[in-house]
């Protein structure tokens, strides 16, 4: 018989085993039970070998292929070696041992060519068996002798506020005759299996985790340790508790910390059989407190207003006592609203509002014509009842539960002073003007934080422009903010005749959001990411100081693939001098910073006049199997002294006066700015930017073309200047009337909030008034729909911010004692909140309605093809701080969001859900589910694909197979069984 002949009996004997061990015996027995039949052997040794060589891959290559196949097929070749090493002349006949070749058995007369037809039969028809016998067999291996466990039990022995004891029972429906003739594998689970992600590229099925949830006392890891186990079938070697156990960190949900702990039900070639698992959790805090409080009449945090355990929680007697300890907290904190100081509401005193937009830093004027094209007419207007406040400043806190009193200057309305210029006859006219020191959402940090560095800057996260309110009253009506409104200080300034200074520091921020890379900078946008040898960037100074040095400070990042020690090596320097470059290598382990993932590149270089050029280079070699990789670039910042020089034209010059620095005289100097005398100048010290001074000085009569001003140097922190000509102020970016509502004041009995963009008002209205009257689990529904713009100006001072949605909520959950139990987020949401790319507003991908984006920042970074950010609405509706940093905490309020683009869309979404709550449709497709998984493979660079995603289609299959009910119809849809498309399409 042929190699191949042989090898498929082999194959199809060793399957019928289902056992490595036997398949040898039974391939070498199906080798003699061939070589009895009358046979053709091919004379071609090269021939022959080629033949089992293509049969070995076939059977590789099917479904139904198995270990056992493998093993039998090769057992089933193996006699014919000593064929093949005579034909070689390595052997002679005398020493063949196989029976039938030394003729202890009879060996088949040998036939012709012909016989190849049927020996070709007898290899399909041997492979077509393996694959109808083979899941016979196995069943009969795992469903007749294999072990069958049924489904894992949880009881809790023994609970109280401080421990609770659990076991985990895993009962046995089928006893092997010998666990020892099974392996891990061949057990049967009632409990779906485990799929494994982290153990390699691809995902792998592994004993059933049985999950147990615990309420606890305190939001510190509790103590989880094994008191007793046994096995089914005991581990080989020896194991550890941290094998098997997996403690969970405590999230607190409506008020109750739930934890616990995931228990693995097999360990290597271990069964469990049974585990008691201790779960020590001292009581601290204020949940130490929960569990002392009496407990009263009111609203709870459980359904209907009730405390009553959610189903998955193994101890639901301490759930209650926390969840009514929570429950009076609530209820008393709502009672307390309103006494002692109550929180300001500006929108309560006055409806006469106009917002402005900032998108520049400096002073900022504002004309009596402006204000009227807001439709503020002028006669409405008394000049002295004029005011202006500030709204919010840095991005919400993270934590939710910093209060709105702790970050009372990001949540609230600060007046700042203003400068009215109404020609000195006390009306409001189109000429007259307003001047104030505005502040964009991107400034030098401590302009909002004097705690900041010199050269920390600050993107706001989700503000495009900062907010400004401007408010009035006319004649007859008093100032509901009382007689006197904040006005600039003019401090007279003359030059003392001391120490003349000429120069100030000046700071320059330089970035681009060009290029979307999410997990690789604190705010997932770059300037560039694929600098591979050197890249130039070009900059400008102002009148430089030639003979001082400046500095600079360069932001960049390096990319990792993987989790690796890759070095990075770069260097960095100005205007050609690469003799004085700073250079730093740094790994994957060296990159995390407090404010952003990035490496600072810090050095001095001489300034020149005008262009300027800094040049970034990546020294990284390959290092092992990893090739060079790309360096990031941030962003970079200037330092340098310049001339105070205000020609024509120019703009408006800030710079500081750092204490300490030698240039700075001691004491007090006269300030010298050069400036042709025909022209006004204006001096202001901004060194509070909500307070700032006119520093009124004056043209000096020996040198008339320089404006002196007399002032007193700082001797600790730094004193900011701005220096400007009129015609240099600035003007808002763009303004309106604004009718504020004040959402603190309303009720916040509420059950259901719709929180919407301004374009879906009409589907937000029809839905809130459907959930007013059908809603859940609630008898009298109250349902609202929330304008996100007056979200904004009530919690975040009119700036946008995503937390502002969370706060407002968290208000009205607490305010309204737990009662809040469903949010619907309309509107679509896009990772580029402050619309870098320029997208056409209200279109498209435009950020409708922010969410959180979620990246793996700030402990490992990674590039966007290989960790995408992700939106995560949980945070929107979780008012707990998490236990650990970088944690999730578990949502306090049912969610969703329609991601409409459009109102026909939202109008669509909304009637579709109003009709199938309210007519729900019968029908066989509620016994269906549909499965969808997405192709394996991705373009990841051109059109080369990276296989890297067949573990979501595996997940899918073991859904499908391991948790669905038998009686459930499956669907599945995955993209691996469509072609590819090609380049072109």
């Amino acid at each position: 018989m042929c190699l191949f002949t042989h090898f498929a009996a082999g194959a199809l004997a060793g399957g019928v085993t289902a056992s490595p061990a036997w398949a040898v015996p039974a391939g070498l027995a199906s080798h003699a039970v061939l070589d009895v039949i009358p046979h053709y052997d091919h004379p071609d040794w090269r021939v022959e070998l080629a033949g089992g060589m293509v049969s070995l891959v076939v059977l590789l290559l099917l479904p139904f292929g198995s270990l056992p196949a493998v093993i039998g097929g090769l057992a089933g070749m193996a006699p014919d070696l000593e064929n093949l090493f005579q034909k070689l002349g390595k052997m002679s006949r005398s020493r063949f041992i196989f029976p039938t070749h030394t003729g202890l058995l009879p060996h088949g007369r040998a036939l012709g060519p012909r016989s190849l037809v049927w020996q070709a039969g007898i290899f399909v028809g041997c492979l077509l068996a393996l694959g109808l016998v083979r899941p016979g067999a196995a069943e009969a291996a795992a469903g007749a002798e294999a072990p069958v466990l049924g489904k894992a039990s949880v009881t809790v022995l023994q609970s109280d506020a401080q421990r609770t004891l659990v076991r985990v029972s895993v009962p046995l429906e089928r006893e092997p005759a010998s666990w020892s003739a099974f392996a891990a594998r061949d057990v049967r689970w009632a409990d779906p299996r485990h799929v494994d992600e982290e153990s390699g590229p691809l995902v792998s099925l592994q004993p059933p985790r049985v999950p147990v949830t615990l309420a606890v006392p305190t939001v510190q890891p509790p103590v989880v340790r094994i008191v007793e186990v046994t096995w089914w079938k005991e581990p080989a070697g020896s194991w550890t508790e941290d094998e098997l156990l997996a403690a969970g960190q405590p999230g607190v949900f409506r008020g109750v910390p739930l934890s616990g702990f995931v228990l693995g039900l097999g360990l290597g070639e271990g069964i469990l059989a049974e585990a008691v698992i201790e779960v020590t959790h001292q009581p601290t805090g204020k949940y130490r407190d929960h569990l002392n409080r009496p407990a009263g009449p009111g609203a709870g945090p459980g359904p209907e207003g009730t405390t009553l355990a959610p189903a998955g929680v193994a101890n639901p007697a301490l759930y209650e006592r926390l969840a009514a300890g929570a429950s009076q907290e609530l209820i008393a904190a709502a009672a307390a609203k309103g006494e002692g100081d109550p929180w300001p509401d500006p929108f309560a005193l006055t409806s006469h509002w106009v917002k402005l937009k900032v998108t520049a830093n400096g002073w900022h004027r504002m004309s009596g014509e402006d204000l009227a094209g807001y439709g503020v007419p002028t006669t409405s207007v008394d000049p002295s009842k004029l005011r202006v406040f500030k709204g919010g400043g840095l991005a919400l806190d993270p934590n939710p539960e910093v209060s709105d009193w702790d970050q009372y200057e990001r949540v609230a309305l600060t007046e700042v002073a203003v400068e009215v210029a109404d020609g000195g006859d006390g009306e409001w006219n189109l000429d007259d003007g307003l001047l104030f020191y505005g502040l964009a959402s991107s400034t030098w940090k401590d302009r909002l934080d004097p705690s900041a560095e010199r050269l920390d800057f600050y993107d706001h996260p989700y503000a495009a422009e900062a907010v400004y309110w401007v408010t009035w009253e006319d004649d007859a009506t008093p100032s509901p903010f009382g007689p006197a409104p904040s006005r600039v200080e003019v401090r007279p300034s003359p030059a003392a005749g001391g120490d003349s200074l000429d120069m100030g520091r000046v700071r320059m921020h330089l970035e681009r959001q060009r290029l979307d890379t999410g997990g690789l900078f604190a705010d997932n946008w770059s300037w560039d990411f694929d600098i591979y040898t050197t890249r130039d960037y070009g900059f400008d100074l102002r009148s430089p100081v030639t003979d001082r040095p400046a500095r600079f400070v360069v932001d960049v990042r390096g990319f990792y693939g993987t989790l690796s020690e890759y070095p990075f090596e770069t260097r960095a320097w100005a205007n050609g001098a690469s003799g004085d470059a700073v250079a730093s290598v740094f790994s994957v382990a060296t990159q995390s910073h407090p404010d952003s993932l990035r490496v600072r590149l810090v050095g001095d270089f001489t300034p020149l006049a005008g262009a300027n050029l800094l040049t970034v280079a990546n020294d990284s070699r390959s290092y092992g199997n990893v090739p060079k990789q790309n360096l990031a670039l941030d962003s970079f910042d200037i330092s340098y002294l310049a001339r105070l020089e205000l020609p024509a034209g120019a703009e408006a010059l800030e710079f500081l006066l750092p204490a300490g620095e030698d240039w700075l005289p001691a004491g007090s100097a006269d300030l010298r700015i050069a400036a042709p005398a025909a022209q006004e100048v204006m001096v202001w010290d901004v060194s509070d930017p909500v307070r700032p001074v006119r520093l009124a000085g004056a043209f000096s009569l020996a040198a008339p073309d320089f404006y002196e001003v007399g002032l007193a140097m700082p001797s600790s922190g730094s004193k900011q200047l701005a220096a400007l000509r009129p015609e240099s102020l600035l003007t808002p970016a763009g303004g309106e009337m604004a009718h504020p509502v004040s959402l603190r004041s309303r009720s916040t009995a509420l059950d259901h909030v719709t929180v919407y963009e301004g374009t879906f008002a009409a589907a937000a209205e029809q839905l809130a008034t459907f959930r007013s009257s059908l809603l859940p689990g609630v008898d009298q529904p109250a349902a609202v729909h929330v304008l996100v713009d007056d979200i904004y100006d009530n919690f975040s001072g009119g700036q946008k911010d995503a937390r502002a949605i969370r706060n407002y909520l968290k208000h009205v959950y607490t305010s309204g004692a737990g009662r809040l139990r469903y949010a619907c987020f309309l509107g679509n949401a896009s990772r580029d909140h402050r619309n870098y790319l320029g997208r056409p507003e209200r279109q498209g991908l435009y950020d409708f309605l922010p969410t959180v984006i979620r990246t793996v920042f700030p402990s490992y970074p990674r590039p966007v093809s290989r960790e995408t950010p992700y939106a995560a609405d949980d945070a929107l509706v979780s008012f707990d701080q998490p236990s650990l940093p970088g944690t999730l905490d578990r949502p306090d309020v049912a969610f969703g969001r329609i991601s409409a683009s459009t109102l026909g869309e939202a109008l669509a979404i909304v009637s579709r859900t109003i009709s199938f709550s309210s007519n729900p449709e019968t029908g066989t497709w509620r016994n269906r589910i549909t499965f969808v998984a997405d192709d394996a493979n991705r373009p990841e660079f051109g059109t080369r694909p990276i296989v890297a995603e067949v573990s979501h289609t595996e997940q899918a299959d073991v859904l499908a197979e391991e948790t669905v009910p038998l009686s459930i119809d499956v669907q599945k849809i995955y993209g691996v069984a469509y072609s590819f498309p090609s380049p072109s399409s």
